[in-house]
């Protein structure tokens, strides 16, 4: 797990393709476990990511997936759900976001 309080302007690597699934209860951050369900196509499921986080101000956190495994010339659909004990990470950030390939930003 890479951890880092960067600049704003530190642009910011997910590494190879991939989505992460937004459901009702998913991702999560309860009791310092991060919930997160990714997709991705390939041809074996199982590929590995890597989390990151960075402080930003004195009471936020950033955090990202990187996926590691490179791009696979599959079509075959796979999702994953990973899990990450970040307590003592966050510990004292207020505010906690989760960083998605799209751009997009997830409160948790």
């Amino acid at each position: 797990m890479g951890c880092s309080t960067g600049a704003d302007d530190m642009s910011i690597d997910f590494g190879y393709e991939y989505e992460v699934i937004v459901s009702e209860d998913r991702p999560s951050l309860t009791d310092g476990e991060l919930v997160v369900e990714v997709g991705y196509d390939g041809c074996d499921p199982a590929h590995e990511f890597e989390l990151n986080l960075r402080a930003v101000g004195s009471d936020a956190m950033e955090m990202w997936l990187v996926k590691l495994t490179e791009d696979e010339e599959c079509e075959d659909r796979f999702e994953q759900l990973n899990i990450y004990d970040i307590e003592e990470e966050i510990e004292g950030a207020s505010e906690r976001v989760l960083l998605t390939p799209d751009g997009g930003e997830i409160d948790l």
